[in-house]
């Protein structure tokens, strides 16, 4: 059987020649502002989400991490920039990277898998992570009947830079697809991943910037069967520039883009996670990233505040 990831479409076939997706540009129309249906949205993915936690499920948040190359961007000397190095990779190993952030003292989260190439059909994922937290039910959870504390797993593939384009396919497959990917943890737990997530994060190089415009309404439609809803997330410079205005819709929740250039790494995408499973709202959300970015890099929270949007910012598109 091959892996769900072994049959996602290149870069260059879900690609096409029209004008390049701008910022500001006309998205579908809607009877609210970007804010109503940004929190209705939310509301939609705390109503399905919701329903699996009373059963007594977890959440589930897929991340794709393309390792930093020197070949596609400057990443800093030696195993910082190295692509296929998981010991020393700028995103996957350092403070701010997975490894680091996730791993760090007080954290909250503890690993519960490790595999070198966990599949077999795709060498070009180098390293699974998992790491697991349990959560007592407060804010929207509660208000939807959740009761018993519940566990929220972050399942991160560390993929070789040089395969970046692989990583986006693999990466729009999971946002706008459904098809699940089977993560088993050290325990044997077994957890489903991939187009199946609850959340699907990109943290790395937007690489968007690099290739042909993409064909989202083509995207769209080829999956228009697909009714499940799920969190969108998209750490990497100017992400809002290249997928705000086409990609959110009540399927595809955005809880964080971009809107400048910064550094592609955990600390974020980790603020967004932990408020999501806390049952917090959108603006929620952008608050954590700003916090946890500014912890994380040094920074202060006015310095790198307007780095994060979505549709809870008053500069997002439709608001």
């Amino acid at each position: 059987k091959l892996s769900p990831y072994a049959r996602v479409p290149s870069v260059a076939a879900v690609a096409a020649v029209v004008l390049s997706i701008a910022y500001l540009g006309a998205g579908p129309a809607h009877a609210g502002s970007a804010a109503e249906d940004g929190a209705a949205w939310l509301d939609g993915l705390y109503d399905q989400v919701a329903a699996r936690l009373s059963g007594g499920g977890p959440v589930v948040i897929q991340a794709h991490v393309p390792l930093c190359d020197s070949d596609i961007i400057r990443c800093g000397k030696g195993a910082l920039g190295d692509g296929e190095s998981v010991t020393g990779n700028l995103y996957w190993a350092t403070s701010g990277g997975f490894l680091g952030w996730f791993n760090r003292k007080g954290s909250g989260w503890t690993q519960v898998a490790k595999v070198a190439k966990p599949d077999p059909q795709l060498d070009d994922i180098l390293e699974l992570r998992v790491w697991r937290r349990s959560v007592k039910p407060q804010g929207e959870w509660r208000g939807r009947g959740v009761k018993a504390r519940f566990d929220v797993y972050v399942v991160a593939y560390a993929w070789s830079g040089e395969a970046i384009d692989a990583t986006l396919a693999a990466y729009l497959e999971d946002v706008y697809g459904a098809t699940a990917r089977t993560i088993r943890l050290d325990d044997g737990t077994e957890l489903a991943a991939g187009g199946a997530a609850d959340i699907v994060a990109w943290v790395g190089h937007n690489r968007l910037m690099d290739v042909d415009p993409v064909d989202w309404a083509e995207l769209a439609r080829a999956h228009a069967d697909n009714a499940t809803k799920k969190g969108v997330i998209a750490v990497a410079c100017h992400t809002a520039d290249y997928m705000a205005a086409d990609v959110p819709s009540p399927t595809r929740v955005p809880l964080l883009m971009t809107r400048d250039y910064l550094f592609a790494g955990a600390h974020s995408f980790e603020g967004v996670v932990s408020t999501f499973a806390a049952g917090g709202s959108l603006a929620a959300m952008r608050r954590a990233a700003i916090r946890t970015y500014a912890k994380g890099e040094g920074k202060t929270e006015q310095h790198v505040g307007g780095a994060f949007t979505n549709p809870a910012d008053k500069r997002w598109p439709g608001t």
